[in-house]
């Protein structure tokens, strides 16, 4: 009998967890705020260098267009690698929803400083999740910004100087003094929305949840405690509380069957955080990053840039219609492929083939500029070339999701979640 309720047991916890329902509607908040954050990132790519070139701060010298712009589109990111960590623990004060919202609503640099929504919007992921549906919705995220970054260029690009595009509509004297105001008053009003649903319906986890964890840890104080009275002593020292040392859980004394209330919970020191696992994912985050950042912001540059300095000379038009495409592209490739890949791939192998793949990307930019200058134009040589670099940066995109995952599951098992 004893055998036979062991096997019973097994059975038991061999099976499966049950997965928890997602909640839609706080998940989609969310992921619409995660979208804006991309195409108001995203939305100056197409222009940026026809603008630096049109205010003459280069003096004529289109060779140092790159520089101007590279810091124009640096500024969102710098302000925001100084402040993520400080938005993450102020939404653990404050709360997810007050926080979350402030991204939305700010303009370019000081979008940068006041947007906490990578961090924060994975806490929240997180907070609402569990282990059977987090993967789930981890992979979800990378689309949203595939959907913002194609959205971004598009409108960028094919806003961008509406008088010479659409005189009659357009050509009166404001749109041609300001020729680049359309693309991101639509930007700003498509970033005001998510903000607007957000503020109605979105809802704070952060008081919440403490309760939820408070409960549980009453539960298994008592549990313990009632299996064996005779434990207590030997774990409580003499302020009746375990030991706080690191790795040790503050779990509550119990006298009589009454569970004291547990003390506040002081979140780690980033020095605490930063184990030998969790610094070799955020390096390869940081990495992967880097290489994204100089592809994304090398693309626009080359194609804007004259052919006699080695670009290929498309307009603003042009460039947000050929960056939109390829955002299309990348996005449904995630949605079909990235599963299938993943299957048959294996992650690590996935990591690394992705990972090699920017040096393809790279190596192929001064090919297309290469036989521009040679042909005198774009010709088919350099379209087809145009037409691979895309099909190679969908590759580098799959590590997204699976970098997403990482991030997350080490971060949250040393015990912060406030941190992209």
């Amino acid at each position: 009998m004893s055998a036979a309720r062991d096997d019973s047991d097994g059975d038991t916890r061999a099976k499966p967890a049950k997965r928890t329902p997602l909640p839609k509607l706080q998940l989609s908040i969310v992921f619409l705020i995660q979208l804006a954050e991309a195409l108001t990132a995203s939305v100056i790519y197409p222009f940026v260098n026809q603008f630096v070139r049109d205010t003459d701060v280069t003096r004529g010298d289109e060779s140092k267009t790159g520089y101007y712009a590279g810091i124009i589109e640096s500024a969102f990111f710098f302000a925001e690698a100084f402040t993520v960590f400080h938005w993450g623990c102020a939404s653990d004060k404050f709360g997810r929803r007050p926080i979350l919202l402030l991204g939305p609503l700010a303009s370019r640099c000081l979008q940068g400083a006041f947007n906490a929504n990578i961090g924060v919007s994975k806490s929240v992921i997180g907070e609402i999740t569990d282990s059977t549906n987090l993967a789930e919705v981890y992979a979800m995220m990378p689309l949203m910004w595939s959907f913002g970054a194609t959205i971004g260029p598009i409108i960028g690009g094919l806003l961008a100087q509406p008088a010479n595009t659409w005189p009659d509509l357009f050509g009166n004297f404001f749109f041609c003094k300001h020729p680049y105001f359309l693309p991101c008053a639509v930007a700003s009003l498509v970033a005001f929305i998510p903000a607007l649903i957000g503020f109605i319906g979105l809802k704070e986890v952060i008081n919440t949840l403490p309760s939820a964890v408070l409960k549980e840890k009453k539960r298994k104080a008592a549990a313990a405690a009632s299996i064996d009275a005779n434990a207590k002593t030997a774990l409580l020292n003499h302020s009746g509380h375990v030991c706080a040392k690191y790795g040790c859980t503050d779990v509550p004394s119990v006298e009589g069957g009454v569970v004291e209330e547990l003390p506040d919970e002081v979140p780690l020191p980033l020095k605490g955080l930063l184990t030998h696992k969790v610094f070799s994912t955020l390096l390869v985050h940081c990495s992967l990053c880097f290489l994204d950042m100089s592809s994304l912001v090398l693309q626009p540059l080359i194609y804007s840039t004259s052919i006699s300095l080695g670009g290929l000379g498309f307009s603003p038009y042009r460039i947000g219609v050929v960056m939109g495409i390829w955002g299309v592209l990348n996005a449904i490739l995630q949605f079909t492929c990235l599963g299938l890949v993943l299957r048959t791939l294996g992650a690590r192998k996935l990591q690394i083939i992705s990972q090699l793949s920017y040096a393809v990307v790279f190596a192929l930019y001064p090919l297309l500029t290469y036989f521009a200058i040679r042909a005198g134009r774009v010709d088919g040589m350099v379209w087809t070339g145009s037409i691979r670099i895309p099909g190679w940066k969908c590759a580098n995109y799959f590590l997204l999701s699976l970098n997403t995952d990482f991030d997350y599951g080490e971060l949250t098992e040393q015990g912060l979640s406030g941190l992209d």
